[in-house]
């Protein structure tokens, strides 16, 4: 039988490690002739993991009445994420946020008398175990551990930027939910470095898109025991009415990704790959923006656009993916350890990781002018800049970007 474990570096999949290399795909806001596109540029562009969403008001728009075909056909994404050689995390949380409407849980709730939602009220309780009952088993029968891609699974989504419903009754609950109904890959919860509760039997992982060094070690320090996964890397943000369209340049997010690697962290794009909120999903933001509605494209600045187009961003993170992908059994099980190279220069920072396969020692460039450094030769150097560096090194003169 196939087994995933996992330490405070990677997950293991009958005891090989792997590297992370994660970016969000939502299956319900691409049409389904062209999700095959989409995952062959998503395999070109260097990921081994594909993350997605579960929205529940998508598949249960009346109450009572489940919809899992065509653009709702889950199991024929996952399998296809599958024949693509993906492995996949599923969030089928009640509450996904994602700029979806209602945050994907279905209006119909709302005239439950008595409802509330994400704590234990039995309207709210019931209306999870039927939904539940009908998407569990599809997620079940495509986990790694019989023979299908999915690796993780999440409980709830970013559950406590909510302080005034945290109940760990509920948390406990949904928990216990995925596992009545065979869900036996590690579960995974997801808030920011510091914020929400840790759950037994629940890698907390992270939400967040700067600072990225110091956002792990805060991790590190509430699981120690624990893996170390940026589960959404913010790569932009979404756009509404109203608004200007919001980027982020590639070189920007390519060196948070090295930082991420630098740290001893895995990552997923959010989002790799943009889509479309079709007919009346697409949602609205309320904190601080009144009226603030979020537009029908969920384009996001991706690396792949909305219409499947490739951008700069994509030629940038490709490059840190194949090489976090290629070298996984470096990056996977290397521990940080003091580097021989010291620089006087406050504005350059080096780091070095060491495991059995070898090490890496990042240079960090952490302004936005030319730094001169020398080095010595041996090893695997890679810069992570914000501008530029000349590197020297013994009689050779390198350049890195």
């Amino acid at each position: 039988m196939r087994t995933i474990t996992f330490d405070d570096k990677s997950l293991m999949l009958d005891g090989q490690r792997i590297q992370l290399v994660s970016g969000a795909v939502h299956y319900f806001r691409i049409p389904k002739d062209e999700w095959r596109d989409r995952l062959e540029k998503c395999r070109q562009g260097g990921l081994n993991t594909i993350e997605t969403y579960v929205a529940w008001n998508f598949h249960e728009y009346r109450e009572g009445e489940f919809n899992f075909s065509e653009n709702a056909d889950l199991g024929a994404f996952l399998d296809l994420c599958h024949e693509y050689g993906f492995y996949t995390l599923v969030r089928p949380s009640p509450y996904i946020c994602a700029e979806w409407d209602n945050g994907g849980l279905p209006a119909w709730l709302s005239q439950k008398p008595g409802i509330a939602y994400r704590c234990m009220n039995a309207s709210y309780i019931k209306a999870i175990q039927q939904w539940y009952d009908k998407v569990i088993p599809i997620v079940a029968k495509r986990q790694w551990t019989r023979g299908g891609s999915v690796i993780l699974v999440q409980i709830e989504n970013e559950y406590g930027y909510f302080e005034s419903v945290q109940d760990i009754k509920y948390m406990e609950f949904l928990r216990d939910a995925l596992t009545d109904r065979g869900i036996d890959v590690p579960l995974v919860t997801c808030d920011s470095p510091g914020v929400g509760q840790k759950i037994d039997g629940a890698v907390k992982c992270a939400n967040f898109g700067s600072d990225f060094r110091q956002g792990l070690q805060t991790l590190r320090e509430e699981q120690p025991n624990a893996y170390l996964f940026v589960s959404e890397l913010w790569l932009a943000w979404f756009d509404h009415w109203g608004g200007e369209h919001q980027t982020r340049s590639g070189r920007e997010v390519a060196h948070a990704l090295r930082e991420v690697l630098a740290a001893g962290g895995h990552y997923n794009f959010y989002m790799w790959c943009g889509g479309t909120n079709f007919g009346y999903f697409a949602g609205r933001t309320t904190n601080g923006e009144y009226g603030a509605f979020n537009t029908t494209s969920y384009d996001y600045d991706a690396p792949i656009g909305e219409t499947g187009n490739l951008t700069q961003k994509y030629a940038e993170c490709r490059l840190v993916n194949w090489m976090a992908k290629s070298f996984q059994d470096l990056f996977a099980g290397s521990s940080e350890c003091t580097p021989e190279i010291h620089v006087s220069n406050a504005e350059v920072q080096i780091t070095k990781r060491m495991s059995d396969a070898g090490c890496v020692t990042f240079v960090h460039n952490m302004s936005s002018q030319t730094q001169k450094v020398t080095l010595p030769i041996g090893g695997v150097l890679v810069g992570t800049t914000k501008g530029t560096s000349d590197v020297e090194g013994g009689p050779v003169h390198a350049h890195i970007i």
